[in-house]
């Protein structure tokens, strides 16, 4: 089954967030969300949630 736009957008938002979560679980032994105040705390969201996209492009080409 092919995934639409809006379902893989879906899929990497959950994906992201149980890993936000399981980290959160962890004490946050590595943030990558920590906020130093350099005003690069969405740029380092949005790389993170792109990453997650990406991956789950890929596995759908699989």
């Amino acid at each position: 089954m092919n995934e639409t736009e809006d379902q893989k957008l879906n899929r990497a938002y959950r994906e992201g967030k149980d890993a936000f979560l399981n980290d959160s679980q962890n004490g946050f032994k590595s943030n990558p969300y920590e906020d130093t105040g350099d005003g690069d705390l969405e740029e380092k969201m949005h790389d993170e949630f792109a990453r997650g996209f990406n991956e789950a492009q890929r596995s759908d080409q699989k």
